[in-house]
This record gives structure tokens, sequence and C-alpha cells, in this order.
């Protein structure tokens, strides 16, 4: 089940900086315009001048005033920018990081199906890339728009007050400019789409190489090249050097256009026949000079800022999308359990529609008993374990704790009742002590070591560099079977009445595995256990074994119950053995 919301917007999303946006926008506007005023107040400066070579005396203190309306005008100018840049950053900065925060909070509240479904290039751009790529959008677009739209038009206005002539002669490279663009925009929409798609494949299998090197130092032959990052990375380039031939000499034409020398050579051109033929005045031609380049120049600056402008769409986009992405929904969590037991009712789950992973599963697990969940690969086994402590929402039925159902119970309800130690159990880059300590932050010092010692993990704490406030990752190297022991430590400090062990041992060399055994021992004192076993000699002595083959209970019973019983699990376990007893065989 998830939520039914209205759709998440972007500007919903982008809302805790709309304010500084808006300011920001403000200035650059008023950037745009105060632009202009030393173009004008040069000009006036140049005719009051040029009256004195006419015989006429100059006027001293129009020349001081526009001396300093020049002065002025430039100061406030260069102020303006530079404010509205920094208040857009501003923005950028308070947005980053309330996304950030958002999207931990939506991380957390993501079902596990999502995670196991998605490529890691795909959670790097949403978490990583997209974030980075609307700094365009926020901290830029407000200046460079207004810029790129506002200095033009009131440039090319002011030109044909000045002279109608001298308007038309601005209107030449902003023309040409103007014919090009077409054509180095060409299918930019969608080839930008593809691109986008292109680079976010490309992401995904660098991403999925960097994890997989180990097994291709060792599997993948020398000179091999047809991995699928090898095929992303020409694909993309090919498609990349394809679109840069087919825009290449329409973007040339655009930078002649736009550039300093090609306006100027314009006005040049056009200067004689101004001056000499139609007798526009020196002070109206030098206005050109001055003007020109404001007309087209930013014709080029926004066709850039256009694409990294599209790029910070999808990206927001992306975000968008992200963000409506359904999560478990929140529980009322108006009711305690009543004790540890667990109740599977009616349950099932699958991953993709029509496909079932487990199926109408009824089981009841009484407070303070062990069950071991076992079967073969791909039975259901994890997803049965993740149902548990909620990580994953049933598809039909219900999970119930303690007679209340799993969803209606808050996460900190729950996870106050339920521990899981997975498989491939996670540690963070943080000292030991700390990562006890997640489970219980408030746990004191003795508290942890005390856990520590439960989980026979504390004689090789204290051989690590620093003891207990050695960094996992740093000066603290731990083999997989102590990186488990560590997690259970944490599972002893929480204290939960239920726990749940996903093949805790599955990974481990014998004497890690005997390590385990006993802080399982010491763990599951007083609790309710689920254990996933690998090994099935390490669930011998469960209270009740479940049997899961393709997605349902098939068997339940006690270890004797099931091996006398003659079906599936005997068979297992007659396998079992043999397999054991040949890998003592080659140890002797």
């Amino acid at each position: 089940m998830t939520e039914q919301k209205p759709p998440i917007t972007f500007r919903q999303i982008s809302q805790p900086a709309h304010r500084q946006i808006t300011v920001s926008l403000l200035l650059a506007v008023l950037a745009a315009f105060l632009s202009l005023v030393p173009v004008i107040v040069l000009v006036e400066l140049v005719r009051t001048v040029m009256l004195s070579f006419q015989g006429e005396p100059i006027d001293a203190s129009k020349l001081w005033l526009l001396v300093a309306a020049l002065m002025v005008a430039t100061v406030l100018h260069g102020q303006a920018t530079v404010k509205s840049l920094q208040v857009s950053h501003q923005a950028d900065g308070l947005l980053g990081e309330h996304l950030r925060q958002q999207q931990i909070t939506k991380l957390g509240r993501l079902p596990l199906s999502w995670f196991t479904r998605t490529p890691s290039g795909t959670v790097k751009t949403y978490i990583e890339d997209d974030v980075t790529k609307i700094h365009q959008l926020i901290a830029h677009a407000p200046h460079d728009y207004s810029a790129g739209v506002l200095v033009p038009l009131l440039s090319l206005g002011y030109m044909f007050v000045v002279d109608w002539r001298i308007g038309l002669l601005g209107l030449v490279p902003l023309l040409l400019a103007v014919a090009t663009m077409p054509f180095m925009m060409r299918e930019f929409q969608e080839k930008a789409e593809k691109f986008k798609s292109s680079q976010k494949q490309l992401d995904a299998a660098v991403v999925e190489l960097v994890r997989g090197i180990p097994v291709i130092k060792v599997f993948v032959p020398e000179g091999y090249d047809e991995s699928i990052f090898l095929s992303r990375s020409r694909s993309f380039g090919g498609f990349y050097r394809e679109w840069l031939h087919a825009t290449v000499h329409p973007t040339a034409l655009m930078k002649i256009f736009t550039s300093t020398g090609f306006g100027l050579l314009v006005v040049a051109a056009a200067s004689p026949w101004l001056i000499t033929s139609a007798g526009v005045p020196v002070a109206d031609v030098l206005a050109a000079f001055l003007l020109i380049n404001n007309i087209a120049a930013p014709l080029l600056m926004l066709s850039r800022t256009n694409i990294m402008f599209s790029e910070a769409k999808a990206a927001a986009a992306d975000l968008t999308e992200f963000f409506n992405i359904p999560v478990l929904p929140p529980a009322a969590g108006g009711r305690e359990p009543a004790n540890a037991g667990i109740e599977l009712k009616d349950l099932s789950f699958s991953y993709v529609p029509d496909t079932p992973v487990l199926s109408g599963i009824n089981q009841k697990l009484t407070a303070g008993s062990i069950t071991a969940v076992v079967g073969p690969s791909g039975s259901g086994k994890s997803t049965f374990a993740a149902l548990i402590p909620r990580l994953l929402d049933p598809t039909e039925g219900s999970v119930r704790i303690g007679g209340v159902p799993s969803t209606d119970l808050r996460s900190d309800q729950l996870y106050r009742r339920v521990g899981f130690v997975f498989q491939d159990p996670y540690l963070m880059r943080m000292s030991v002590r700390d990562n006890i300590r997640l489970a219980h932050p408030e746990a004191t010092d003795a508290d942890v070591v005390r856990a520590a010692r439960a989980a026979q993990i504390h004689e090789r704490i204290t051989h690590l560099p620093r003891g207990y406030d050695s960094v996992v990752g740093e000066d603290a190297q731990l083999s997989g079977g102590e990186q488990q022991r560590l997690a259970i430590a944490r599972s002893i400090l929480l204290d939960a009445p239920i726990l749940v062990l996903d093949e805790a041992t599955a990974f481990a060399d014998p004497d890690s595995e005997a390590a385990i055994q006993r802080a399982i021992t010491e763990l599951v004192a007083g609790r309710t256990l689920v254990v996933i076993a690998h090994r099935l000699h390490t669930i011998t002595g469960a209270d009740r074994i479940l049997m899961l083959e393709n997605g349902e209970v098939t068997e339940a019973g006690t270890h004797e119950e099931l091996v006398a019983a003659g079906k599936g699990y005997a068979t297992m376990w007659a396998r079992y053995q043999t397999a054991q007893a040949g890998i003592q065989g080659e140890e002797k």
C-alpha cells in the first residue's frame, strides 16, 4: 500500500528559496537598467564637449553632473549585479541544504523494493547530480535571463530613440544571429533528452563497473572490451560527436555574428555614410559603437545559459519525480503491541505486479520462541525477513506484532520492538563506539562495552589502534565475521524483544561462526527470534522451522519432525550433511 497524495511540484520543492529568488530577480532587473545609464551619460558627455567645437561655451556644471552620474551609475550597477548574484547563490545554498534534508527523509520512507529495482547510478543522479545541476536554475538564471533579455531590448530601444537609422543598424547582427539559432538548436530538445538518458546509463555502468572490479580482474580476460561500461561509453561518445558535428558550423556563425569585432565592423562600415550622407551626429554614431554589442552578444550567452537551463529543468523534473515516488504510508501509532508475538496473516508480496515472491502465508510465531526460515535460493527467505521490521509492506495481508498490524505502528514503536541483523552488515565511517551506539544514542560507554562483550567482539576492539575510538574503514579494518558481531552488539544494545537475523553466519569462517553463534545465544535470551538459515546445523534446536519453496510455506515443525516427514526439508538436510562431510574430509 502507498500514500495517495496530489503530485508534488518543483514549485513546492523550491519553496524555501522563493523569497531570495524574487529579490535576486528584482536586483537583476535594476542592474539591467543601470547598465545602460553609463552609455547614455557618456554619449551626452561627448555631445556636450563637441558643442565647444562649434564655438559654444561648455556648461561646466552639466559636465560635472554627467561625470557624477557616470560614476554613481557604474557603482550602483556593480553593486546591484553583485548583490543579485550573492542573493541567488544564498538561495541556491539554502535550497540545496533543504533538498538534501528532504531526500534523506524520503529515502528513509521508501520501501526496500525501490532500492532493489533502481540502478545505483539512478540513485546517485537523484541524490547528487540533480541537486548540483539546479544550481544554474537558482543561482544564475535570474541574473542571466534579465541581462540577456532586458539589456538588448533597452539598448535597441535607446538606439531607435537616438536615430531610427542607428536602430536599424543595431538590428543587423541581431537578425543574423537569430537566423543561425534554429540551425544551432535544431532537434535540441530531443537530443538533450537522449544526452540525459545516455549519461544516466553511463553513470549506472560506471557505478556497477567500480563495484564489480574484483570480479572483472579475476574473470574477464585481458583485452576483453565488450563490457556494458565500454559499450555505453562508446554509444555516448558516438552520439556526442554526432551532435557536435551537426551543430559546429551554425555555432561558429553564431559566435561570429555575436562577436565584438563583427558588431564594431558593422558600425564602422556604415559610419561614413551615416555621418556624411545621412547627417547623423557623431555623438549618435558613438552610441551605436558603444551599444552594438549589447544587442546580439547576449544571444550567445542566452544560448549557453539555455543549454544549462535545460539541464537544470531536467534535473528539477527528476527531483520532482523522486519526491513523487510512493513511500511507505505513515502509521497512526495509536495502539501498543500486547506482546512480542508475530502473526503473518494471508500474507503475499510482489516486487513486480502479478509476480508474487511470497503468497498465502499464515503463520503465528509465539512470543519468546525461535523460528528458523529455510529454503532454496530464491524461495523468498530474505523478503520474508524484511516484512517483519517493515522494510517492505505486504502486497496483500498483514504482519502483526503483538496483535497490531505493523502498518499501524509508528517507526519509533516498531524499531523499539524489532531488531534486524542483516546478512551483509553495514557499518558507517565513524568510530566503533558510535557504530554500536547507533541503536541507542543515549547509551553510556559502559553499556557499549557490555554489548560488545556479549557479542564476542570486545577483545578484538581493544586490540585496534585506538580501541573503541578507532574509525571503521580507517584504523579499524574488520573481517566479515567481526563486522557481523559488531552489528549484533548494536542489536544487543537496542534490547528489542523481537530479533530478525538474515543469514548472519552465511559468509563466516568456522572461528567467526562459533563466535557469532555465542553472540547470538547471548542475544536471543528471552526474545522472539526469527532466523533466516543458510547453515542448517545452526538451527536444529529451533522451536519451529518453516520450509519456504516458491514463496510458500510447504512444511512447518521441529527439525526432528521435518526430517521424519521425509519431504523437502529432509532432502535439503541430507544434501547439507553430505556437503559438510565432504568439506571436513578435504580439510583432513
